[in-house]
Order: structure tokens, then C-alpha cells, then sequence
């Protein structure tokens, strides 16, 4: 198989890939739960991606959420 073959089809399946689970595909925001928020408006968050494994139910990266 030629190469430019072997690329259009990888390049078909990972389009088909992304299509179909690009609605699974979440923003993450976190912010510490502590009154230190209300009085410092800067506190850090976490913001990064996550993905639906069910209804309500999001998988994201620990630095995104360890300090929530």
C-alpha cells in the first residue's frame, strides 16, 4: 500500500474517531471550596479536559481538580 494511501485512510479514521466522541468532550473548571474565595478573588483553580464516561459522571486529570 502507498504511503499517501495508508495517510488518507488514518487521516479517515481519526476523523471518524473525533466525530464520534467529540460530545463526550468536557471543559473542567475548579475552584477551592473555602471562604478564602469570596475574600481572595485570585485563589487558583484548575481548568483543563475530561471526558463522559456516563451521565454525570466526568474522568479529568488530577491537577485539574486536587485543589477543589
Amino acid at each position: 500500500m502507498k504511503r499517501s494511501s495508508i495517510l488518507s485512510l488514518l487521516s479517515r479514521e481519526i476523523a471518524s474517531l473525533v466525530s464520534s466522541v467529540s460530545r463526550s468532550v468536557a471543559t473542567v473548571v475548579s475552584a477551592p471550596m473555602t471562604p478564602e474565595l469570596v475574600f481572595n478573588p485570585a485563589a487558583s483553580r484548575g481548568v483543563g479536559t475530561g471526558f463522559a464516561v456516563e451521565p454525570r459522571l466526568f474522568v479529568t486529570a488530577l491537577h485539574v481538580v486536587e485543589e477543589a
